[in-house]
């Protein structure tokens, strides 16, 4: 893999334990400013935060190159997702975003070696996926739920959907997709949506009403 420019390289030894998902959360949020100001959608945003904690995961020193690897991540998200963003497009707001106020890269030497080394590790990152994409997320059992759960009320629930879908693109900022069915996040984040919003549950609290969609026969516990 070519050497990248200095522009995107954060290499440092790796750290450990809480301090290294700590790194890799700030990665993802990184990623997440990024996408937003690309104006990527929440599936595309989920997925470039998944494909970073695969390739983490699968190869930790190759992770150390962090904003490369987030820069490389936007890049596939935006393609698995029909939203394709030119590679220019996504190394100048990724080099925006790390370096506030410094003008656009010229198209020299420098820029087209980064250019080389994106599309590089857009292939790890591919293969650490195993090629499958688009990846499955929780936003659209979300909206089901709340659909269901809407229908019960008989009317609007406020401020839960709001708070559900936050709560979701900050698990995704942490990897919770790799680790958890999609149908169970979005429960757990409706679930927890609820209390926050101090709605205490479903109308009538049904028992286990997470149960009401699929077969999932545990509790809400274990995220993280």
């Amino acid at each position: 893999m070519t050497s990248p420019p200095r522009a995107l390289t954060s290499r440092a030894p790796p750290e450990p334990g809480g301090a290294e998902a700590r790194a890799r959360f700030r990665t993802a949020r990184f990623i997440m400013e990024a996408g937003v100001k690309l104006g990527l959608g929440s599936a595309a945003l989920a997925t470039a935060c998944s494909s970073f904690h695969a390739l983490a995961a699968a190869a930790p020193a190759l992770a150390q190159e962090r904003f490369l690897v987030a820069a490389a991540a936007l890049f596939v998200a935006a393609k698995a997702q029909g939203t394709p963003r030119r590679a220019r497009d996504v190394l100048n707001v990724t080099l925006r975003c790390l370096h506030p106020g410094s003008p656009p890269p010229a198209l020299d030497g420098n820029f087209w070696g980064l250019r080389d080394s994106l599309v590089q590790c857009e292939l790890l990152l591919l293969r650490a996926l195993r090629f499958r994409l688009p990846l499955a997320h929780p936003h659209k059992y979300l909206l089901q739920y709340l659909l269901a759960l809407g229908r019960w009320a008989g009317g609007p629930w406020g401020r839960v959907p709001g708070v559900s879908w936050a709560l979701l693109r900050d698990g995704a900022a942490g990897g919770l997709s790799l680790r958890h069915p999609p149908p169970h996040l979005a429960a757990a984040a409706l679930h927890l949506g609820l209390e926050l919003c101090g709605r205490g549950g479903a109308p009538r609290d049904p028992p286990r009403w997470w149960q009401v969609r699929g077969s999932w026969g545990g509790g809400l516990g274990g995220f993280g």
